[in-house]
């Protein structure tokens, strides 16, 4: 109690030095310290006298004031995790809170996306990323909007302003933007006009053909001009692949870009070549380096800079009716231009974090094992247990589920092991012969069963036929959510069995993209994802997993067996090794190999004994 008294009293005199990461230590310190219903009134009053004495009468008035300040302050962070911390702040407070207070913080929200000053949360002597504050601030904005439409409604007209914004026309707030008005149009009571108007907006108006590649323009040629731009990855990985959507030159890109940083932001090398982040931290690039285009953890000002002005340089190209380059990736997608800004953006139908699961309540996820000296050696009762059997092989029969892909990684002080799921589809006749070869591979890396549409893997010689069934769906390297701190490891889609169960079940994708149902609303197949959170750098010393699992209905994969004629195949593979101090290097790892016919008989290969 008295600690708790100390604590309490020494806050008031304490709050003039704070800022963003000072409060938010704050905040959790009432949080532990305060009854629930005390905590937040608390934390207000702390905040009350913070906000800015220029600020409009009305805005003092609002309780909600200073915890949207805090919040703008966390967007406009250089750091990607605090900008999803405050992402699902918001989240939480303007979908769970009364229809008041949401209303009210939602007001004082949405005026930040006219705002550029950080306000008192942030040091004056820095650089706010105002730009990155929008598109953060929209991100939790838009998933409101999807969620709680009522209580953005009054605020349509702001959205439709910033999506259809051509003095500022930056590609990804404007997508958002258009987003989040779409989806409370019918609550706004839009008219058919308007919800026109925005399906238009910040959309190509015309696309051509073309199937070539021109990879020329990811050179790293040096821009001669007046801002001195990064020609090793923001050239050739970042404006390089928007000038292949638009056929244009880089250096359209380039001079597009030169023109909104120094002539529309007033910002040139010099800014970042002086930033005070960059001059005090000689040894950011680990987590600021946007090698090959990547998206970093971090931004510092250059980034921001260039980044921005790609954006920017996008929505213009899009509003001077540039025509977009159809077939210039290599995946298949119908629209470029959704394409090219699909890593920028979340998933409309929901946030990374929002697909994941509870970690599995199965000892070896939750508490640490004792390891034996055979522990390298997987048993086959390891492999039974990684494809969800019981007993020695054998299926349990009343399982309704089976497995039939996973990919699953669970390091644990300092061993780490990885376990893989696969399978396909093969003839009858020849099931055993391939089940034998294959297990008798001396590295079971030399082969891999295939996906559907994975042709370069599959066999059809005569009666020997081998074909995937699993589709396993494009997963851009990049997406907003990839620094998402709720969201480690999770993924957008998962495998899952391909077009032609679908055609056979009857069964479709579900909004989630993580389950076929049939008509009448039966799962059928799931996938389902873990992770623990992001260990950071004490990865070799907590027991961490992650990864995923895909079943499908055991008389429904029969059902399919038998109108196919197939026999299903899958391949469970172990890989095991030390790390840390007393790391052993990479071991081959070791497989079992599995048939199951259409009549629910299953078949499991001996183990063969592999050395380093």
């Amino acid at each position: 109690m008295a600690i708790r008294q100390a604590a309490l009293a020494a806050l008031p005199e304490a709050r003039q030095d704070l800022r963003a990461f000072g409060w938010r230590s704050i905040a959790a310190l009432l949080g532990h310290l305060c009854p629930t219903g005390d905590a937040g009134p608390a934390l207000l009053g702390l905040l009350d006298d913070r906000v800015p004495i220029d600020t409009v009468t009305v805005e003092r008035k609002s309780p909600a004031t200073a915890v949207s300040l805090l919040l703008w302050s966390a967007f406009g962070h250089p750091q990607r995790e605090l900008r999803w911390r405050a992402a699902h702040s918001t989240r939480e407070l303007l979908t769970t809170t009364s229809i008041a207070v949401a209303e009210s913080l939602a007001a004082d929200l949405v005026v930040r996306l006219d705002d550029h000053e950080p306000g008192l949360f942030r040091d004056e002597g820095l650089h706010f990323y105002s730009f990155s504050a929008i598109a953060a601030l929209l991100a939790a904005l838009e998933r409101v909007a999807a969620e709680r439409p009522d209580i953005l409604a009054a605020h349509f007209r702001e959205f439709v302003r910033a999506a259809t914004d051509q003095a500022f026309p930056h590609a990804q707030i404007r997508e958002l933007a258009r987003r989040s008005a779409l989806a409370i149009a019918a609550a706004a009571n839009a008219d058919s006009s308007q919800v026109e108007m925005l399906r238009l907006a910040n959309q190509p108006s015309s696309w051509f053909v073309s199937y070539g590649r021109t990879y020329e323009r990811r050179d790293r040629n040096t821009h001669k001009g007046r801002y001195d731009f990064d020609s090793m990855d923001t050239i050739p990985y970042w404006y390089g692949p928007l000038a292949e959507v638009f056929d244009v030159e880089i250096g359209v890109i380039t001079n597009t870009a030169e023109e909104f940083i120094i002539d529309r932001w007033n910002l040139s090398t010099e800014d970042w070549w002086t930033d005070v982040r960059e001059l005090r931290d000689e040894r950011s690039y680990e987590r600021t380096g946007h090698r090959h285009g990547s998206i970093p953890r971090e931004e510092n000002l250059r980034l921001y800079i260039e980044y921005h002005a790609m954006m920017a340089t996008a929505g213009r190209l899009v509003d001077e009716g540039r025509p977009l380059r159809a077939g210039t990736f290599t995946h298949e997608q119908d629209d470029s231009w959704e394409d090219w800004l699909l890593p920028h953006l979340p998933s409309s139908t929901g946030w990374l974090a929002d697909l994941g699961t509870p970690v599995p309540a199965e000892p070896e996820f939750l508490l640490p094992q004792a390891r034996s000296a055979t522990w390298y050696t997987a048993s086959f009762a390891d492999f039974d247990r990684s494809l969800g059997l019981i007993g020695d092989g054998e299926a349990d029969d009343a399982a309704d589920m089976i497995r039939v892909a996973a990919s699953i990684r669970l390091q644990d002080s300092d061993i780490l092991e990885t376990v893989s799921v696969a399978s396909a589809l093969v003839e009858p006749c020849y099931a055993a012969d391939l089940q034998r070869a294959l297990a008798s591979a001396s590295n079971p890396t030399d082969w891999k069963l295939p996906d559907e549409e994975e042709e370069e893997f599959e066999v059809d010689e005569g009666q020997f036929r081998l074909s995937g069934w699993i589709l396993r769906p494009y997963d851009p390297t990049e997406y907003l959510d990839r620094h998402d701190v709720y969201a480690y490891e999770i993924r957008r889609e998962l495998p899952l069995p391909g077009k032609t169960f679908r055609t056979q079940s009857r069964t479709v994708l579900d909004v989630t993209r993580l389950m076929l149902t049939a008509h009448d609303g039966d799962n059928v197949a799931q996938a389902e994802q873990w992770a623990d959170p992001d260990p950071g750098r004490y990865r070799e010393s907590a027991l961490v997993s992650s990864g995923y699992r895909v079943h499908v209905k055991r008389h429904t994969l029969l059902e399919y067996l038998a109108a196919t004629g197939k026999i299903l195949i899958t391949e469970v593979q172990i890989a095991r090794h030390r790390t840390g101090q007393q790391r052993d290097g990479y071991r081959i790892p070791v497989s079992r190999l599995y048939l199951l016919d259409a009549t629910g008989d299953l078949t499991a290969s001996g183990l063969r004994r592999r050395t380093r």
